[in-house]
C-alpha cells in the first residue's frame, strides 16, 4: 500500500449568465469562434473539467483536455461520466455551429460506446464532434475520444432537441 498522497486543484470558471447571454446573442458558430479567441469564456462545466473548444467549423467541434488524476475512478482508470460528458459537450457543440442565434438544444438521449480505458499517461486527449443531421426540431450527432497517440477511447451517439432560446 502507498503512502495516501493529497492533491489539491484551484481553478477559475466565469458566471454562468456571462456565457448564456453570449449563446443568445450569436449563432453557435460564432459562439464557439468567440470561445475559441477567448472573447467568450469557456462554461463554467469546461473550466471545472479542463476542456478547450479549439476548433469549430459548421458540422464539426474539436475540443481537448488533458489527463489530469481528478478525472479518475476507483480501479484507477478515466471516469466514465467523465468521457461520457466530454462526448455530450462536444456532439451538443457540433449541432450547436449549424444553428442561428436564439435556437439552443438539448440532449435526448446518448449512447456511449467505451473501447478503451483512459489511463494517467493518455497525455492530451481530444474530442471530435459531427452534426450528423439538423433538422426543423431534432439532431443527431456523433463523436469520437481519442488518447494523444491517437487510440479511439470511446465513440458515441446522440439525439437531441432543438430549442428556441429566450
Amino acid at each position: 500500500m502507498t503512502e495516501n498522497q493529497q492533491h489539491e486543484r484551484t481553478y477559475t470558471f466565469p458566471e454562468p449568465k456571462i456565457v448564456a447571454d453570449a449563446a443568445i446573442t450569436m449563432s453557435g458558430l460564432e459562439f464557439l469562434h468567440a470561445t475559441i479567441s477567448g472573447e467568450v469564456p469557456e462554461s463554467p462545466m469546461m473550466c471545472t473539467l479542463g476542456v478547450r473548444t479549439v476548433e469549430a467549423e459548421p458540422g464539426r467541434v474539436v475540443m481537448q483536455a488533458p489527463t489530469e488524476p481528478f478525472q479518475f475512478n476507483t480501479i484507477g482508470t478515466g471516469h466514465g461520466g467523465f468521457l461520457a460528458t466530454l462526448l455530450d459537450t462536444v456532439m451538443g457543440s457540433a449541432v450547436h455551429s449549424r444553428l442561428p442565434a436564439k435556437q439552443g438544444f438539448t440532449t435526448l438521449d446518448i449512447q456511449v460506446r467505451y473501447r478503451k480505458a483512459l489511463k494517467s499517461d493518455a497525455g492530451l486527449v481530444t474530442v471530435v464532434g459531427i452534426a450528423d443531421h439538423v433538422g426543423r426540431t431534432t439532431a443527431t450527432a456523433s463523436a469520437t475520444i481519442s488518447n494523444e497517440d491517437g487510440a479511439v477511447l470511446a465513440t458515441a451517439t446522440s439525439s437531441l432537441l432543438l430549442l428556441e432560446k429566450h
